[in-house]
């Protein structure tokens, strides 16, 4: 540290001072400065631990490049889906496929277009003569999952300010059947296209409303043994109420370690869209292997003739969630049954 009296006496012999000034200043910007930064840190790490969040949790926002064109004179609108980036991983199976929609909706409403941001196009509600679908083929699900396939459709000049774009990333079951996993809207005259450019246009993830499903977890330490209860299902959004048929439930659980399934179980077919279950399932874990062990558990819709997967949830060590929770949860309190409702995710 300085001496003020010292620091008068140099000055007092001749020094300027101004130059001891500065010097002063730079100490305590410096001190200030170092202080700052780690008191910040201290505040970051206390509450990402309060949090229970790492510092390696942080995930990147999920992203479509799409590249954009229009041609005035030709009345032409050109669209090249490149890749979607930043997509987070997903429990299921290995050669999991997937594929890409842009929907180019016509005559968007004033409403919509005063929010261009808050908006959120409902293709459900637009006919099909107002709307252009381009949906590219099926390649297998990656962390950045290319497409590379163009795409061109016609746009009179009058409709081009009242246009807007729905991109979808969807996920194939192996039926063949679409979930829409993560969505955007994107309005044509955001930014210039005269040109052909290329946008990152960021993507919010789907949270259809699937349903809910109520599990049991207890994990006995002396016999190692993990027992899961599938208590019910609520709120089911099953295909058969739109087509008029009849189709039971079912629950499968997954047991996987280390990317592989181990052990698999599933319950007996149960009709409606409240099915009670109650069936109690085993599986042999050890306790060195219940950080990497990953349930998965999954809702599917059976009818005679097709198979569709209504959604699952995740529960493992790993998931920073509400099932997180419950894991640990059973980890903390042995020997105890916990059960908790979680709400499906897209299959």
């Amino acid at each position: 540290m300085f001496d003020v009296r010292s620091l008068m006496i140099t000055t007092h012999y001749g020094f300027p001072a101004p130059v001891f000034l500065n010097v002063v200043y730079k100490f305590v910007t410096q001190l200030r400065s170092r202080i700052f930064t780690r008191g910040h840190l201290i505040f970051q790490f206390l509450q990402r631990s309060k949090n229970n969040v790492s510092m390696n949790d942080v995930q990147l926002v999920p992203v479509a490049r799409i590249g954009l064109e229009y041609n005035e004179k030709e009345s032409l609108l050109s669209v090249y889906i490149k890749c979607f980036q930043n997509l987070r991983p997903v429990v299921g199976p290995w050669h999991m496929e997937c594929l890409a929609r842009v929907i180019v909706v016509k005559r968007v409403r004033r409403s919509w277009l005063q929010s261009r941001r808050a908006a959120v196009i409902n293709i459900e509600e637009v006919d099909a003569s107002g709307r252009i679908d381009m949906e590219t083929l099926a390649v297998r699900r990656q962390s950045t999952t290319i497409f590379n396939q163009w795409y061109c459709c016609e746009l009179p000049q009058q409709l081009f300010h009242t246009c807007a774009l729905k991109i979808q990333f969807c996920h194939l079951n192996r039926y063949s059947q679409k979930t829409v996993v993560a969505e955007a809207d994107y309005w044509i005259d955001e930014n210039p296209i005269e040109k052909f450019t290329e946008y990152d246009i960021p993507l919010r993830m789907a949270k259809p409303d699937l349903g809910e499903v109520e599990v049991g977890l207890c994990y006995l330490p002396t016999s190692e043994r993990l027992c899961v209860t599938i208590v019910q299902a609520t709120n089911l959004r099953l295909q058969s109420d739109s087509f008029a048929s009849t189709s039971k439930t079912l629950v499968k659980v997954h047991l996987l370690y280390a990317n592989q399934t181990r052990d698999r179980r599933r319950t007996q077919l149960v009709e409606g869209t409240d099915p009670q279950f109650n069936q109690l399932h085993t599986f042999d874990v050890s306790k060195n292997e219940l950080d990497g062990t990953l349930l998965v558990i999954t809702v599917v819709e059976v009818s005679e003739s097709w198979k569709s997967e209504i959604g699952r949830i995740v529960l493992a060590h790993s998931v920073q969630s509400a099932e997180h929770t419950h894991w640990r949860r059973m980890l903390k309190e042995p020997r105890t049954k916990h059960t908790e409702v979680h709400k499906l995710s897209p299959c």
